[in-house]
């Protein structure tokens, strides 16, 4: 009796363990720890509790099924994309989690080698992505050599293209997604897979899915609403001009293209952000193109908007001395200084405004007068326990 007593007690435990799906470690280091000591690779998923996708995959990953195949192959991690404490390992790792859930995959020493969108909420599917992950000639990790290797398939370079953007490497994904439009086939340019290509894998203005449907507004638009998600092409947009403009790429971007982000702007709906977005880089753009006049009015209009920011008019008027080389212009810059300084009350932003007067001082040539606004500016520092840093390094200069 005995005997029964036990094998069938034995029978339930061994239900019950793979009855419970993925065993989940409870934290990152752990999981890593015990994946170096059994050599498995950790298996990361990233979800929000309030992504109805994420929730569909719940029943699925307590299956016995995936849960026999993850717990002999991975240790398991669920990472809350809600909670910092959480999301701090993945921004230690330099990545970027598009959309959710995500499938991460990483080697003992917390090197990323697989990332994979969930796809359906389906057993097979969710092991197959697992399978994939196991194998070294398959695996994220492998789309480099591969690519270096001449392949081209469409779909092998929408999933290098954007396993560059979790990766957040940029240099690859201009690129590889510049492949990906080079094998769409043109004719479909207004399909809704050449829509959702975009969303996937573009992050610059120059790519020429991005030409196309930053002309094409209204179909994206009608995609997105028949999707269940109206409005959501202006992420979309937001991202490709956002990645373009705030770029080392936009940094050398003429005036004539930039005024033509501006129109995109309008037409995507961020027309009340447009100045305050490309201002400076238009002012960088025409003082190369040798037109410093034209500069200094971009930075005037914007100036007036902000005639009552005493911290902006100070930033506005070290700027006007960042890209001039000579004193034409310093006249404008003290303007901005005298009309911003009675607006000024926090030691941090009059310790800025005498710093950058120094600077006017110095560019002016009146040694004299430059050392009396920075000795203000070291009192006020001191009043406000700030870094002298730049400071001593104005002051050595002076000398």
């Amino acid at each position: 009796m005995k005997k029964t007593y036990l094998l069938f007690f034995c029978v339930l435990f061994t239900h019950f363990t793979f009855a419970q799906g993925i065993i989940w470690e409870t934290d990152i280091e752990t999981a890593f720890k015990k994946a170096k000591a059994a050599n498995k690779l950790v298996y990361v998923e990233c979800y929000l509790p309030t992504c109805p996708v994420c929730m569909s995959f719940e029943p699925i990953l307590k299956s016995a099924k995936v849960g026999e195949f993850y717990n002999k192959n991975f240790i398991n991690y669920k990472l809350n994309g809600e909670k910092a404490e959480q999301v701090k390992f993945l921004n230690s790792k330099n990545i970027h989690l598009p959309n959710f859930p995500l499938f991460l995959f990483f080697d003992p020493n917390t090197n990323l080698v697989h990332q994979a969108e969930a796809g359906e909420p389906k057993e097979d599917g969710v092991i197959a992505i697992g399978k994939t992950a196991l194998d070294p000639d398959k695996r994220s990790s492998s789309y480099k050599r591969r690519y270096e290797a001449g392949e081209r398939d469409l779909n092998f370079l929408i999933s290098y293209a954007y396993y560059s953007r979790v990766t957040k490497d940029t240099a690859t994904n201009l690129p590889v997604a510049r492949a990906v439009y080079e094998a769409f086939p043109k004719e479909d340019l207004n399909s809704p897979i050449s829509w959702a290509i975009t969303k996937k894998v573009v992050e610059d203005i120059d790519n020429g899915f991005a030409k196309y449907w930053l002309e094409h507004v209204e179909e994206a638009k009608n995609y997105e609403t028949a999707g269940g998600h109206p409005g959501g092409e202006q992420n979309v947009y937001g991202v490709i001009i956002q990645n373009s403009l705030y770029s080392l790429r936009g940094q050398t971007y003429s005036s004539a293209k930039i005024n033509k982000i501006k129109e995109y702007m309008n037409k995507v709906g961020f027309g009340q952000y447009a100045e305050g977005a490309t201002w400076q880089l238009e002012a960088k753009a025409l003082v190369r193109e040798g037109n410093t006049g034209q500069a200094m009015g971009v930075i005037d209009n914007f100036a007036r908007k902000l005639a009552t920011n005493g911290a902006a008019l100070t930033f506005i008027a070290s700027f006007v001395l960042d890209i001039t080389t000579d004193n034409t212009y310093v006249p404008q810059a003290e303007k901005y200084l005298k009309q911003g300084r009675p607006l000024l009350k926090d030691n941090n932003q009059i310790t800025e405004y005498y710093y950058q007067s120094t600077r006017l001082q110095q560019r002016k040539g009146d040694i004299a007068a430059a050392k009396k606004e920075l000795a203000e500016a070291k009192k006020y520092a001191t009043l406000g326990k700030l870094d002298m840093k730049k400071i001593n390094d104005l002051e050595a200069g002076l000398k």
